[in-house]
């Protein structure tokens, strides 16, 4: 037999896990730890450009955070939907099994 077994439980899981990551990430700003540049080198490129950097970390900190929500958020519903499905399947098939008056 070719394909796969899709595991809810383990898909479930696994989105609980990347909510969690992006929950730890939730604080964190990297950028400032680069703070410091822009005031010891004023005027210089090296304080334009860790300016610059910090902005970009905090956004995309920010950003992966919201990716990390919707993809757990995502996998839950997969999750959902996988059991929902089987549950159709099992129900059809004996109704099949009914009707033909074979038995499990």
């Amino acid at each position: 037999m070719s394909g796969f077994e899709a595991v809810a439980a383990d898909i479930k899981a696994a989105g609980g896990q990347i909510e969690a990551a992006g929950a730890g990430v939730k604080g964190a700003d990297p950028s400032g730890d680069i703070g410091g540049v822009s005031g010891a080198l004023p005027g210089s490129q090296s304080s334009g450009a860790a300016g610059k950097l910090a902005s970009t970390w905090q956004k995309r900190f920010s950003g992966w955070k919201d990716d990390a929500d919707a993809q757990g958020e995502r996998m839950t519903t997969s999750a959902a939907e996988y059991d929902a499905s089987d549950y159709r399947s099992d129900q059809q098939l004996r109704i099949l099994m009914h009707r033909t008056g074979e038995t499990l």
